[in-house]
């Protein structure tokens, strides 16, 4: 007994020691023992010149690879819709010219998809329209937003954009890693900047190269709009989290490799609420909306200078959304699932098995045909441009997929 009471008095100071150690070195300052704050300074200051030194300077294409899409929509509790796409994307990298947060914006072409039959609000009855206004707002069900906040990111999220506009901590060092918890500053949301975000992110602790960004609040909803700062809300209507992971190319250029992000609609009213972010279901609050979104880029690979040509224009963002894509089980079989889908299917599977769904789904058109012509921001068009438009865009689809989808 009396040595492992001994044992035990020891192992009580040990601990005394270091819960010493860590308040001294931490809780205060928020550094850890054996780093200054002008040392991790220096550490953040090094890896976001790194990133901003290979930031694409021209707006042509520069990357390309294949990569997958995934989304839930949540009414009420339970899933109303599930999309998942296998393709490929292209983007020109972190460009950011005549300050245009669409240039450089990702574009993704499936190849292959496995849709759900999209529907309404109480989950048995199909969703019909897929788009309308109502009340001065509007819902568009396939609208996607992870696009959006993956450049708003890239162009303005911490290390990305300008340190000063974010309040940094460091919270722990271990063998591979640092991180950081940062936050940005309410001197510069939404005075200099449209995004606001707050969350941890992940360094490699022998390269500084930066590996994740763990956000439990983005707010990025102006980012891209004109007169942004007349459009902020005090009261948001949305709430968005996301996880973000990142690798490096063999010429040190950092990429998105996956993304997560969730968006929860709250019941406020939507007034000024940007078209581009439109909810997938009308009333998105009283409906407990939930949009659940996931992209993974499974190669990613620079465009050869002899295929090279200026960037896609934004309408392709929503032309793709309506392209008729085949569903093919053996495809999605070997490939990893991005979000849990398990309630979801059990959800979506009460009078039509969602495999049988899928098969339904496959190679019909999402929208009505004039579905990109009867957007509120579009202008009006006469037959033979709505056709030329179509016709176009299917050009350009077919030619991606033929060049960059392996």
């Amino acid at each position: 007994m009396k040595i492992n009471n001994y044992y035990w008095i020891i192992l009580v100071g040990l601990f005394l020691c270091i819960v010493n150690c860590v308040q001294a070195g931490g809780n205060e300052t928020g550094l850890l023992p054996g780093m200054s704050k002008t040392s991790f300074e220096k550490i953040l200051k090094r890896t976001s010149e790194n990133i901003k030194k290979k930031r694409a300077s021209a707006d042509i294409l520069q990357f390309y690879g294949n990569g997958q899409y995934e989304k839930i929509t949540e009414c009420r509790g339970k899933a109303v819709e599930y999309q998942r796409e296998y393709g490929c994307f292209v983007k020109v990298g972190n460009c950011r010219k005549d300050g245009n947060i669409y240039t450089g914006m990702y574009s993704f072409v499936p190849r292959y998809s496995a849709r759900s039959i999209p529907f309404a609000e109480n989950g048995i009855d199909s969703l019909c329209p897929l788009f309308e206004k109502y009340d001065e707002y509007y819902y568009v069900s396939g609208n996607r937003k992870i696009f959006g906040f993956m450049r708003a990111l890239e162009w303005w999220g911490p290390l990305f954009g300008d340190l000063v506009n974010y309040e940094f901590q460091q919270l722990s060092v271990n063998g591979e890693t640092l991180t950081f918890q940062f936050e940005t500053r309410d001197s510069c949301y939404p005075h200099k900047i449209p995004f606001y975000c707050a969350g941890i992110l992940v360094l490699d602790r022998k390269t500084c190269e930066l590996k994740k960004i763990d956000i439990n609040q983005v707010e990025y909803y102006c980012c891209g709009q004109r007169g942004w700062k007349e459009m902020y809300l005090k009261e948001v209507p949305l709430d968005s989290r996301a996880v973000v992971e990142f690798s490096y190319d063999d010429k040190g250029e950092c990429f998105i490799k996956s993304c997560v992000l969730e968006s929860v609609w709250k019941d406020v009213p939507l007034e000024k609420w940007p078209f581009t972010n439109a909810p997938s279901r009308k009333e998105p609050g009283k409906n407990r909306l939930i949009e659940k979104e996931a992209f993974f880029c499974e190669t990613c690979q620079r465009v050869s200078k002899n295929i090279q040509f200026e960037d896609l224009p934004p309408t392709l963002m929503y032309s793709v959304c309506n392209l008729q894509v085949e569903y093919v089980s053996d495809i999605f079989g070997p490939l990893p699932e991005l979000l849990d889908v398990k309630q979801a299917f059990i959800d979506l599977s009460n009078d039509v098995n969602i495999h049988e769904q899928f098969r339904q789904m496959s190679n019909r058109s999402y929208y009505p045909e004039d579905f990109f012509f009867v957007l509120p921001w579009c202008m009006e068009a006469d037959e033979a441009l709505k056709d030329s438009f179509w016709e176009n865009s299917l050009k350009i689809n077919k030619m991606i997929l033929l060049l960059f989808f392996k």
